[in-house]
């Protein structure tokens, strides 16, 4: 008689799916998990198994994750162990999680077919043939990731800077959902990729609930999990996304320990207050939602067909999106920057003197926000406010001249290779710096012609295309 493998699931994310609340129910519930025998093992004391894919990059991690399964099978061994499971969002994604810990460009995080391949392929030789594999990806419609992941990154990076187009040219390949998950079919089988769709009309209960479903959680003990389960990632409103955006680009050279304190205390304490809860105003219009997803239908319909046997070829059931007042979004106004700056102040100041009255260990890890508050309060002086404003109107100049349609990307970097070679989105640069260097946006407007005609901008400072589109002179 031929014993029942013991199950492995892998889950692999991808990011934005509930991912963070599956691994927080997991991790608190490690211990009544085992006596049902299914194991959550520890990796680095973390609630999550992300290093594993960062250990992957080396033969030294690749030799901690081999000991690391190794003590898996002893403890399989010793207990009636039937399931392991192991959650790694950052595997599904691998070389383009580092732009949350690093500076680089979204343009430089694509991977290759062969290193990604080669990356699977040293997993699953690293996991121990005593083992049925399943890998669990949960897949969110491509426009409502791109949004999502943006604004996660935004909140959670300190150095991350870049626009949603940077952010989305550097994701293009883990969009196509149906090359990626074939990937990792080549490696584990077809057969063993288990594809579970996130959105609210195909998990009614929410990702928690569908995952302790899928790797069959008693009822008992899936409803004491349930139970205890909540929301872990605290969403910020687009005005406090768009003001963090800024601080990232003109921060960078502060300490990063400061930096990690303004987003997980005060950023997070401002969005619970109810004047910054709005969180209307997304970073795509309609047209660019339906642009993505139209980009990916085929290579959804061929993961409905392949992987679900939906005939139909529909993965994701909502409805196309339509026009909403986030499309009408006006951007961060200088006088709401200046209210969020100095709202962060006063709670800077408000936990610097707690910090007066509160002396012991105790109190200093129960509030971390109390840990520098002076050195956080030097982060916000007045001199910053000038460079808010022009963060700010640069990013107006930019919605103004990309609805008016006048902008030529593929003429500007044509004309001008250094912009092409830095891998800066060309109207931003436009809009920026380029304007200045009396670079054309198309072939028909002269920026030095136009000033020239218009002296009124250089003492203004306003940037020309924008100055000919609001007073209605263009001519195309």
């Amino acid at each position: 008689m031929t014993l029942q493998k013991p199950t492995l699931y892998l889950h692999i994310g991808t990011h934005k799916t509930g991912t963070s609340s599956i691994q927080m129910a997991l991790h608190t519930h490690r211990e009544e998990l085992l006596k049902a025998g299914v194991l959550y093992p520890a990796l680095n004391n973390a609630y999550n198994h992300y290093e594993l894919a960062v250990l992957l990059k080396s033969p030294e991690g690749m030799t901690i994750i081999q000991n690391w399964f190794d003590g898996i099978v002893e403890k399989v061994n010793q207990r009636s162990i039937n399931k392991v499971v192991i959650s790694a969002e950052a595997l599904y994604f691998l070389r383009f999680i580092e732009l949350v810990r690093t500076k680089d460009n979204p343009r430089n995080s694509t991977i290759t077919e062969e290193n990604y391949r080669e990356k699977l392929n040293n997993l699953r030789a690293l996991i121990p043939d005593i083992f049925d594999i399943k890998v669990v990806v949960y897949l969110r419609r491509q426009d409502s990731f791109i949004q999502s992941g943006y604004s996660q990154l935004i909140k959670g990076s300190e150095y991350f800077s870049g626009s949603i187009r940077e952010f989305i040219d550097g994701l293009a390949v883990f969009m196509d959902y149906s090359f990626m998950l074939n990937l990792w079919a080549e490696i584990f089988g077809k057969e063993n990729i288990l594809v579970r769709v996130y959105e609210k009309q195909q998990l009614p209960g929410g990702s928690v609930q569908d995952f302790l479903r899928v790797i069959e959680i008693p009822t008992d003990l899936s409803n004491i999990i349930l139970s205890t389960t909540d929301n872990y990632n605290i969403r910020l409103s687009r005005e406090l996304l768009d003001y963090k955006l800024i601080l990232n680009q003109l921060l960078k050279n502060e300490d990063p320990v400061r930096k990690d304190q303004l987003h997980y205390t005060l950023l997070e304490k401002l969005s619970e207050q109810p004047e910054f809860r709005q969180t209307n105003g997304e970073f795509l219009t309609t047209q660019e939602k339906r642009d993505i997803i139209s980009r990916y239908s085929e290579s959804n319909a061929k993961v409905a067909r392949e992987f679900l046997g939906r005939e139909d070829g529909r993965l994701f059931y909502e409805a196309l999106p339509e026009e909403t007042k986030s499309d009408s979004y006006p951007g961060l106004s200088v006088e709401r920057a200046v209210e969020i700056g100095t709202r962060l102040s006063f709670l800077v100041i408000d936990g610097y003197e707690q910090r007066t009255k509160i002396k012991s260990l105790h109190s200093v890890l129960s509030y971390p926000e109390l840990l520098d508050a002076q050195g956080l309060l030097n982060m916000f002086p007045m001199k910053i406010l000038k460079k808010i404003y022009v963060k700010i109107k640069n990013e107006k100049d930019i919605r103004i001249i990309r609805r008016s349609g006048l902008f030529d990307a593929e003429y500007y970097l044509a004309y001008n290779p250094d912009v092409a070679a830095s891998g800066v989105e060309p109207i931003r640069h436009f809009a920026y710096s380029g304007w200045k260097e009396l670079r054309k946006p198309n072939d028909l407007f002269d920026v030095n012609g136009y000033i020239l005609d218009h002296p009124e901008i250089i003492r203004s400072g306003m940037n020309p295309l924008v100055h000919k589109i609001i007073h209605s002179k263009v001519e195309r």
